[in-house]
């Protein structure tokens, strides 16, 4: 398979398989305002950046209030509104893993592919971000996107737009669509 996929959002690049597993605490910094954290290094705990509405959510894997304060110090239209800490279990319950969608298996990073579980692998961490599966309008596009493949043998694009996790573009990769592009 010569599949591409390429990223048009700032990655987070990890050195383990996960950046955090159940039982482990995620610390999320609720911002007023738009925190627009692209190309801005927040150090080896930053998750990520989730905006909605008027509103930012930044997640660590570890306490980063000197690191928010400083983001914060240089922009002053961001106000921090509150900082919640709680363990990652309790930010999106792991319940019903692993998941089969449109023959894919997604499993988190933490657990050995199951062999009982038949389907091509999908391994990405669930709990921080839209497109873990489990919302139906990703496990129907996952079950559309296997059978659209199936079918069609000769598809060389996909893109996916409003890529939470990356979960249909990583799929549409495996389907052996030759450029993906997540945006």
């Amino acid at each position: 398979m010569n599949s591409t996929a390429r990223l048009i959002s700032q990655p987070v690049i990890r050195e383990t398989a996960s950046a955090l597993v159940p039982g482990e605490h995620v610390y999320i910094y609720y911002l007023r305002g738009r925190a627009d954290t692209y190309g801005i290094d927040l150090g080896p705990d930053f998750i990520g950046n989730w905006e909605e509405g008027d509103c930012s959510f930044l997640f660590f894997t570890a306490p980063a209030e000197e690191t928010v304060n400083k983001f914060l110090s240089t922009r002053p239209a961001l106000a921090l509104a509150d900082i919640f800490d709680m363990p990652y279990g309790e930010w999106q319950p792991m319940d019903g893993l692993p998941l089969n969608a449109g023959g894919f298996v997604i499993y988190p990073p933490w657990e050995p592919r199951p062999s009982s579980v038949k389907g091509s692998p999908l391994v990405l961490d669930p709990g921080l971000v839209f497109g873990s599966g489990f919302h139906a309008t990703t496990n129907d596009c996952l079950e559309a996107l296997s059978l659209i493949c199936y079918n069609q043998k000769d598809i060389k694009t996909a893109l996916d737009i409003g890529t939470g996790s990356g979960v249909l573009a990583i799929a549409a990769a495996l389907s052996g669509i030759d450029r993906v592009v997540g945006v």
